[in-house]
Parts: structure tokens; C-alpha cells; sequence
């Protein structure tokens, strides 16, 4: 064993415990392995630069960027509006909403995608949310693989494909195996969703959003001290009300109507953020956590698995001078957080509704740290004719690749490049969304499966699977390396789970002496096939607060659909792409 080989083997498994452990985030996992490669001479620089212009990568930080324009168009909220309502059966809204959901995903983010549906659904009235926003994530999930471009899973594994000296994967390969999935996938959401999703939230159906709690306090010189709640008319408030006071160390809860406000009293109150600006009215009532942001702009968003913050305290994170926002309350799962903010302990997937300032969008480097779930962007949406002319210019693109007139890659900077020079977009707003991270972790990943092949260690990876796998048949060897990139986008995350496994399933094809390509779909369905988890994918964990759901409703609408979506893709994969 050489010296280069005990140094790849070394990597490997460094960044697989690292991965597995979820304390590290995957930019510095893969961006580290890519530098010890390079500093031990593993890697030439110009092997490791080489793959920070892979074709596929350039290709999926472009459509990124031009989804940032695509994210201002308002149709697809529209088309919300008439897709969903209260007089329709629960079933058909299901259908109607994945249906969307799943051919809009096919070619936009299906992140902006559900974020946009989620707003459309938060303005209509008398809608079960807690039985519609699962499934809106879960058809977001299928529609993304109908097309290369409907999720960034799809062009990560097209760069290693080309990496690797294969042809790589056309614009419409994904479609013959997607669009079935999708539909199946999308018929059991139907038939499984109202069954197994229990009804949550009514103040969510009444409302239209979360409810969260609100913890004001009474400063010095207040005219509400010494008057009693009723006086101060602190009671029937519009969608607010008042729950607990907090004294000290003691909490009066409920609070009875004839109860004197005293100064420095913590007041919690709950319900809807857009009605919270009634308490400004309330002389020498402030935020708890922020004074000087009584006026500013509410926004929500989650925290990311791979977020910096997760197992920190606000107080210790320095969060309001970190992010120039203030947090006005949090939320997880279910259950708001109650007491001093300020000492919680953040987890992947807490809601967190803030107050910030002009510095936040650019603190939050685009979204590294959170998942914008509503009002993060505050610029204004797109006039009709731009929206229709920049759709007209996306859809044009989208065609000219399709028909191979024009490289995609090509097309996309072409509408970038018009996207900034009318106006549709701005240089700041690109610069704050340049996806960074995924660039250092693709390539990162790329430069281990190079150093992988440099040094035999692909060719030996083939020799041992073969005597693993070698007694199964081509489907048996299809299943494994589904299930194994399933199982792995649910510990970590789908685009680390590609990048990781993508060696796994080009030396299991090599071992069974088969066309790689059914294993490379293999690899990309089952790494975007996270549905028993809110962790696993962005668009789970971004309606995990809304919908005020449990692990366990993950488990229970996710199930069946996990079955339907796997078997219709293991059979149809070899009928698409055979052995």
C-alpha cells in the first residue's frame, strides 16, 4: 500500500464518520479533504482546479443564480390560488397542489417552489394545512427528477458522470423514469395523506400561519404599571392574546383579567406575527430581546442541519450582532419556546421569527445558516412583462437544450447576463445568493473520487464488491446501491449523498460487468428519495414547523410513499437505461 493510497483511504473514511456524525457542516468536510489531497501531493493543483469548472457544476451554479430572478415571478402563487380551495375535497386538493408542486419542480428549485406554495396557501381560508404541506414537499421531492435540471442532486451526479469519462446524461434522460415516478408517487400521496397525517393547528387554518409566542417587556416609566390587564385593555386583542406574565422566577399563568402590570413584568403573548404590530400601541411595552427593533420587518426562517449555530445559544452566538436581527420568537415542532430566548439551545429545524435590520440578508450569506421560509426576500415582485418576458426567456433555454440548439450552460449565462442588464435582478442580490458552498462541496467531492481512481483504489473497490455482490443478480446489485444512497440522504443530506456514493456505484457496476448508467439512476433517485425525515431535504424541514408536524408523521405518510417511489423506480430504471 502506498503512500498515496493509505492517505485516500484515510480521507474517505474521515469524511464518512464525519458526515455520519452531522457536527461538522459537509463545506468543511469535502473543502478539507480537497486541500490534504492537494498538500500531500496526492492531487496536482491543476487536477484539483480542474474540477471547479466542471461542466455540470457551472452549469447547476448558473441555474441557481437565474432562479434567483425566476423566485421574484408570482405565477406560480397565482396559480396556487386556483389550484387549492376550501370547496374542494381534501383528496383533490392534494392532487391538484402535488400536480403543480411536481411539473413546477421539474424545471424551478422545488425549495422556491414550496416556499412560494406556502405563502399561496397561508392567504386561503378554511384549508387543513397540516394535510397539505407534507405532501406539497414530498411531490416537490418527485417532480425534481423528472428532468436533469429539477434538482441540484441530478447535476452533481451528471458531474461525476462526466468526471469519469462516461457521455454524460441528457436534459431529458431523467424524464421516462421521473415522470412515472412522480405520478405514482403523487396517486399514494392522494390516497395516504388524509388517512395518516392527523389534523393540527386550527388557529394555522383560521389565521393562515403559525401561531408564535411574543414575549414583551415592561420597561420603567410604562403607563400600564399599577393597572390591572382589563385596564390596560390587554384583553381581546385581534389574533393576539395575552397567555402568561413572567415576575422574577415566578409565572402567572392563565392571566386572570383583574391582574396589576409591575415594571420589568415579561409578557408572553401568542398568536398570528402579522397581527404582533398592535402591541407598538402599548406605551413602554418592548421586545425582550430587541428595543431598537419595534419598527422593523418580521421575518421566518429555519435553521439549516448544517448551520454553524445548531447546539449554540442565541446568547453565545452572538446572533443579534452576527445577523443584525433580533429574535422575537422561536418555535419547535410544535411547541413555542417559552422563558429567555436567549438561553435556548438552537436544533436543526427550529422556526425562528425575527426582527431584522438592513444587514440581514447580507449577514446570512445566502441562507447557510437558515432556510428562508417567509419574507426573507423583501424586494418586490416582477411586473407582468417582465415576468412573462423572463419566463418566455427560461422556457426558451430550457427547449434549446432540449433540442441540443444551444447548451444549456450557454443558454442560462445568456439569461443571467439579460437578467442583470434589464433590471430583473440585481449584481448584490446574485452575490448574495452565489452558492458558494455547494461549489467548494461538489468539488471537493469530485477531487476524492479523482484521487480515488488515481490511485487504484476504484479498481480495487470493484474487486471486493464483486465478491460481495457478485452472487446477486443485476437487480439485487440495482436495489443495494438504491437503498444505500437512501439510507445515507437520510442521515446526511441528498447532494453529500451523491457525492459519497457516486465511487460505490460505478465500482458496482464494474463488478457486475453492467452498463453503468442504470446505476447512476440508481444513485440519483435513491439519494433524493428522503421521505422519513425532516432532515434529509430542505423542502421536508421548511414546512416541519409550518405544518406543526412530528417525527412520527414522517414516518407515516412517509412510508408508504417511500415504497411507491422506490419500487416504480427500480422497475422502471432498467426498462429506461438496461444493463
Amino acid at each position: 500500500m502506498t503512500f498515496s493510497y493509505l492517505v485516500v483511504a484515510l480521507t474517505l473514511l474521515g469524511a464518512i464518520a464525519l458526515l455520519a456524525s452531522n457536527r461538522i457542516r459537509p463545506i468543511m468536510i469535502f473543502g478539507g479533504a480537497a486541500g490534504l489531497l492537494y498538500t500531500l501531493g496526492v492531487l496536482s493543483f491543476e487536477q484539483a482546479a480542474g474540477n471547479l469548472v466542471n461542466p455540470s457544476l457551472i452549469t447547476l451554479v448558473a441555474l441557481i443564480l437565474v432562479s434567483v430572478a425566476l423566485e421574484r415571478v408570482s405565477v406560480v402563487s397565482r396559480l396556487c390560488a386556483y389550484a387549492v380551495g376550501s370547496k374542494t375535497s381534501p383528496t383533490l386538493n392534494i392532487f391538484r397542489l402535488g400536480a403543480l408542486a411536481g411539473s413546477t419542480s421539474s424545471v424551478l428549485s422545488n425549495t422556491a417552489v414550496v416556499s412560494t406554495l406556502m405563502s399561496g396557501l397561508r392567504g386561503q381560508r378554511g384549508l387543513d394545512n397540516s394535510k397539505l404541506l407534507l405532501p406539497l414537499s414530498y411531490a416537490s421531492i418527485a417532480g425534481g427528477m423528472i428532468t436533469l435540471v429539477g434538482t441540484s442532486t441530478n447535476l452533481i451526479v451528471n458531474s461525476f458522470v462526466e468526471q469519469a469519462g462516461f457521455e454524460p446524461l441528457g436534459f431529458f434522460d431523467f424524464t421516462l423514469i421521473g415522470l412515472p415516478v412522480f405520478l405514482v408517487t403523487l396517486v399514494t400521496l392522494c390516497l395516504v395523506s388524509q388517512r395518516m397525517l392527523p389534523k393540527r393547528d386550527t388557529t394555522e387554518v383560521k389565521h393562515g400561519r403559525d401561531d408564535y409566542l411574543f414575549e414583551r417587556r415592561v420597561i420603567t416609566g410604562s403607563a400600564l404599571i399599577g393597572k390591572s390587564v382589563t385596564d390596560n385593555g390587554l384583553r381581546n386583542l385581534q389574533n393576539v392574546f395575552l397567555v402568561e406574565v413572567m415576575r422574577g422566577t415566578k409565572t402567572f399563568t392563565p392571566v386572570t383579567p383583574d391582574f396589576i402590570i409591575a415594571e420589568s413584568d415579561v409578557l408572553a403573548f401568542s398568536g398570528d406575527p402579522a397581527f404582533e404590530s398592535i402591541l407598538n400601541r402599548f406605551d413602554g411595552l418592548v421586545f425582550q430581546a430587541a428595543q431598537n427593533h419595534q419598527s422593523s420587518p418580521l421575518v421566518q426562517v429555519v435553521i439549516s442541519p448544517s448551520s454553524a449555530l445548531v447546539g449554540q445559544t442565541l446568547k453565545d452566538s452572538d446572533f443579534r450582532s452576527r445577523f443584525d436581527a433580533a429574535v422575537i420568537s422561536i418555535r419547535c415542532g410544535s411547541h413555542n419556546v417559552r422563558g429567555r430566548l436567549g438561553h435556548h439551545v438552537l436544533s436543526p429545524g427550529d422556526s425562528l421569527l425575527l426582527a431584522v435590520g438592513p444587514g440581514f440578508v447580507a449577514s446570512t450569506e445566502s441562507g447557510r445558516d437558515f432556510i428562508a421560509v417567509q419574507g426573507i426576500e423583501r424586494h418586490e415582485p416582477l411586473s407582468a412583462l417582465k415576468s412573462s418576458a423572463l419566463m418566455i426567456g427560461f422556457l426558451a433555454v430550457l427547449v434549446g437544450a432540449a433540442l441540443e440548439l444551444l447548451p444549456l450552460i450557454k443558454g442560462l449565462m445568456i439569461l443571467l447576463s439579460a437578467c442583470v442588464l434589464f433590471g430583473l435582478v440585481k449584481l448584490s442580490e446574485l452575490k448574495v445568493r452565489f452558492p458558494f458552498e455547494i461549489i467548494v462541496v461538489v468539488a471537493g467531492a469530485l477531487c476524492l473520487s479523482e484521487a480515488m481512481v488515481n490511485v487504484g483504489m476504484t479498481e480495487d473497490l470493484s474487486q471486493w464488491l464483486q465478491g460481495i455482490v457478485g452472487s446477486l443478480s443485476l437487480m439485487a446489485a440495482l436495489a443495494v446501491v438504491y437503498f444505500a444512497a437512501w439510507a445515507t440522504t437520510e442521515l446526511i443530506t441528498n447532494n453529500a449523498a451523491a457525492a459519497l456514493m457516486f465511487p460505490i456505484s460505478l465500482a458496482t457496476a464494474d463488478a457486475m460487468q453492467a452498463s453503468p448508467y442504470p446505476f447512476f439512476m440508481a444513485l440519483a433517485f435513491g439519494a433524493s428519495a428522503s421521505f422519513l425525515s425532516p432532515y434529509g431535504y430542505q423542502t421536508n424541514l421548511m414546512v416541519y414547523s409550518a405544518g406543526n408536524y412530528r417525527l412520527s408523521d414522517y414516518l407515516r405518510c412517509g412510508a408508504p410513499t417511500l415504497v411507491a417511489y422506490s419500487a416504480t423506480a427500480l422497475m422502471v430504471i432498467p426498462l429506461v437505461f438496461p444493463f
